[in-house]
C-alpha cells in the first residue's frame, strides 16, 4: 500500500529517505527473493535502501512476535542501528532546493 501510494504521488514519500528491509519466511530462499524484489521497487521510488538486510525464520519469534533468538536480536539491533545512523547522517544535509522531497 505505501509503495503504491509513493508511485501514485511521484515517489515523494521515499525519495532520498533511508530504508531498511527485512523478511520473515520459512525455508528456502523465499525471504531473500522477496527482499531482492523489494529492494528494486524501493530503488525505483528513489529510496536509499541500506545494503544490510535481515531474513528470519518464523521460529525466531515467540507468539507475541518478539525475537527470541539471541543471534536474531543482534542482527535486528545492528540493522536498526544502521538505519538510525544513516538517518542521522542525512538529516538536514539534503538541499531541498536541489532535491525537492
Amino acid at each position: 500500500m505505501a509503495i503504491e501510494m509513493a508511485i501514485a504521488s511521484g515517489h515523494k514519500q521515499f525519495k532520498n529517505k533511508p530504508v531498511a528491509i527485512a523478511a520473515c519466511a520459512g525455508g528456502g530462499k523465499g525471504g531473500i527473493n522477496a527482499l531482492n524484489n523489494l529492494r528494486l521497487v524501493l530503488r525505483g521510488v528513489s529510496a536509499l535502501v541500506l545494503p544490510s538486510q535481515l531474513v528470519a525464520a518464523p521460529e525466531a519469534f515467540d507468539g507475541g512476535g518478539n525475537v527470541i533468538d539471541a543471534g536474531g536480536k543482534q542482527r535486528l539491533a545492528a540493522l536498526v542501528d544502521e538505519l538510525v545512523h544513516m538517518t542521522r547522517l542525512l538529516k538536514g544535509r539534503i538541499d531541498k532546493r536541489a532535491h525537492p522531497l
